[in-house]
């Protein structure tokens, strides 16, 4: 079934319905956003707000180190 939605003359984009059983299928080596690039932010918004929200985790320097480099003697 797949097959025929990639391979057709016209390829037809994955069933949104299906978009969760092939991503838990794969173990998440295909993802949703692999098989909808185009609109998985409109189906799924929550991966949209953990996108900006792990990218505002990583502005921050890991904790333990310092955001100045170390002067040179």
């Amino acid at each position: 079934m797949v097959s025929q939605w990639t391979r057709a003359e016209k390829p037809k984009p994955i069933p949104v319905t299906r978009c969760v059983a092939i991503e838990r299928a794969t173990g998440g080596a295909v993802s949703r956003k692999d098989l909808r690039p185009n609109d998985w932010h409109l189906i799924w918004p929550e991966f949209e707000e953990a996108k900006n929200q792990d990218a505002s985790d990583d502005a921050q320097p890991p904790v333990g180190t310092s955001s100045r480099k170390a002067k040179k003697k």
